[in-house]
């Protein structure tokens, strides 16, 4: 198996890695050429409804209240009374409008999907690289679509990383990077980082209650236990926001709580 098959499997195998482009440029242009379509027929469109509601013809005239009569109309000429140019017009913007809608929509859902971290993207082209692990090869004209800098900004990732609190982004982005390029490093050292985070946090989480009765416990004056409150309420709510990724309103609460 190589070049795509593998590619795929291995995104399939682990979400994390499906980075894709998101053609950010190509998608807009598309919205703007739709646009530009449908004002020149929602132009063509009003001056053909003018013209029939000017005219002294009874069903022309009446296109403009009655849909029945619109739809029925019969020529596509005015030779013979009736103008059928208005509603085939009309028909032609519907059919262009689902296209503007369904690319309007799709591109809004587009511009929502986070782009990869810097780690999750090294990740990636590491994987591709090392010869003890997949060594992908692509050849075509896409083949730079992860290496080449400029792409960066127009990638997205289809799952984000499990890890979302800053202590872990940043141990990523510093160190994990840097060491998962190694010719000697694990292949699986991202996911048994993963594993360590939480068990780390949980831990902490634990200390700190006990940590806080132990500190109060050996003090003599009440000046200096209200300090320590101050001091430990602080290390619990940098702690939250550190190691967990919560959000303000939720360290917030637990910091009442924990006071």
């Amino acid at each position: 198996m190589e070049g795509y098959a593998k590619l795929a499997l291995l995104m399939g195998e682990h979400p994390e890695h499906g980075i894709f482009r998101r053609f950010a440029t190509l998608n807009a242009q598309n919205l703007l050429y739709l646009q530009a379509e449908l004002t020149v027929l929602e132009e063509q469109h009003r001056a053909l409804a003018l013209e029939n509601e000017a005219s002294g013809h009874r069903e022309r005239k009446a296109y403009a209240t009655n849909w029945f009569m619109l739809n029925n109309s019969t020529t596509s000429t005015t030779e013979e009374g009736e103008d059928q140019r208005q509603w085939a017009m009309f028909l032609k913007i519907r059919e262009k409008l689902l296209q503007y809608n369904d690319a309007l929509l799709q591109q809004e859902k587009l511009a929502q999907i986070h782009n990869p971290s810097s780690t999750a993207l090294n990740k990636l082209r590491n994987l591709m690289d090392r010869n003890d692990l997949c060594r992908i090869y692509l050849t075509g004209p896409d083949h730079n679509i992860w290496s080449e800098p400029s792409h960066e900004p127009d990638l997205l990732v289809l799952r984000g990383e499990d890890n979302e609190d800053p202590f872990s982004r940043w141990i990523e982005d510093k160190f994990l990077s840097w060491f998962y390029g190694l010719p000697f490093a694990p292949s699986q050292v991202n996911y048994l980082w993963s594993s360590f985070t939480p068990v780390f946090s949980v831990t902490l989480a634990s200390i700190l209650p006990v940590l806080s009765i132990v500190v109060l416990h050996t003090l003599d004056t009440m000046a200096k236990r209200l300090g320590a409150i101050a001091g430990l309420t602080a290390a619990f709510s940098f702690s939250l926001q550190l190691f967990t990724g919560a959000r303000l309103v939720d360290i917030f609460a637990a910091t009442a709580a924990y006071v």
